[in-house]
């Protein structure tokens, strides 16, 4: 039988990485993705907070005018 190089193995197999690169953890898809949904939920968050802080400084009638009591501030900023 004739001695095949590496690289040629990968080509006759169809493999198309590396054995070195086969092995080594991929970061990147799965980092990124929890990144973007940990800035998504903080962002929310945080404009949540500040609604409810502006809704909360407003008095009594000022929250009626707009149709909510001062028990509903907190549900109204955190529904989608």
């Amino acid at each position: 039988m004739e001695p095949h190089w590496q690289s040629s193995l990968y080509e006759i197999h169809g493999i198309s990485a590396h054995e070195d690169d086969r092995f080594r953890p991929r970061w990147g898809k799965g980092s990124f993705a929890l990144m973007r949904t940990v800035t998504s939920v903080l962002s929310r968050t945080l404009k949540a907070r500040r609604a409810a802080k502006e809704l909360s400084e407003l008095d009594d009638r000022m929250l009626l005018d707009i149709g909510i009591s001062r028990s509903d501030i907190q549900r109204m900023v955190r529904q989608p």
